[in-house]
This record gives C-alpha cells, sequence and structure tokens, in this order.
C-alpha cells in the first residue's frame, strides 16, 4: 500500500489530493495549475518516510497559438515580399522554409522569395505545448523571371 499527496503549495499545507492507495501506480484527476506531490510507503499499518516533494504543472489546451499575419496580396509585381505579424511570444514560426522564434512581443518576420507564376505562401506558428496554427496566401507573381 502507498500514500500519495498532491498539493498545490510546497509545504502540502493546501492538500488537493491524500489518501492511501492500493496499488502503485496510482492516478487522479488533474486540473490546470501547479501542483506538489509526494509518496511513502505502508506496511503493516505504519506509514514510512515520505518522498522529497516533486512539482508539476498541468496545461490546458484550447488550440493553436494566435496569429496574425500580413500575408501578400493575391497579385504583385516584386520577386520578394516580407510576411510580418504576430503570435504568442516564444512561438516557433515557420515560413517559405524558414524558423524562427517570435520576440518577447511575440513578432516575427520572414522575407519570402517568389518564383513568376502561382505561390503558395504559408506561415505555421507553433506554442510550446505542439499547438499550431496556420495562415495562407494563393500570390500570383508578374514580373520577368531572373
Amino acid at each position: 500500500m502507498t500514500t500519495g499527496s498532491r498539493a498545490s503549495d510546497p509545504e502540502f499545507k493546501q492538500l488537493v489530493f491524500d489518501q492511501r492507495v492500493g496499488q502503485t501506480p496510482f492516478s487522479t484527476p488533474l486540473e490546470p495549475g501547479q501542483f506538489y506531490w509526494r509518496v511513502s510507503g505502508v506496511r503493516g499499518g505504519v506509514e514510512g518516510i515520505r518522498s522529497s516533494a516533486r512539482h508539476f504543472r498541468v496545461r490546458r489546451s484550447l488550440g493553436g497559438p494566435p496569429l496574425h499575419v500580413a500575408l501578400p496580396p493575391s497579385v504583385v509585381r516584386v520577386d520578394r515580399y516580407v510576411v510580418a505579424g504576430t503570435t504568442q511570444p516564444g512561438a516557433t514560426v515557420l515560413a517559405a522554409g524558414q524558423r524562427d522564434t517570435a520576440d518577447d512581443r511575440g513578432g516575427f518576420a520572414f522575407e519570402v522569395a517568389l518564383k513568376p507564376g502561382v505561390n503558395v505562401v504559408v506561415v505555421e506558428a507553433i506554442d510550446e505545448l505542439g499547438n499550431s496554427s496556420y495562415a495562407s496566401a494563393i500570390v500570383n507573381a508578374k514580373f520577368e523571371g531572373r
């Protein structure tokens, strides 16, 4: 038998879960927040020394990070276009084979090379939990190829 404890503070004064369980591993429902846990063994009705406290954070994922992008218009007469926007600060941003991290305000900018004719420009933002958001545009570049 094992005693498992989970609390919202490192001193275990605000217990969320504290009970003896008949099996290991054991599980309890987890809501979003930061928690601390510890366990101890029970033999013959006597509880042993508790483990040192460990902490973990539970986050709820409700979708990808916000993504606002100034995409090129449907027709351009240039061979390069700066795609800029904002997302969650620290998110990974991908565009035209390039990878960068959004700055501390969530800003990013990429220079995208266009070929004559139809181009598909896709921007992806990925947050720290791996959730993605996308923005895209079909762009017809009308200029003489070099």
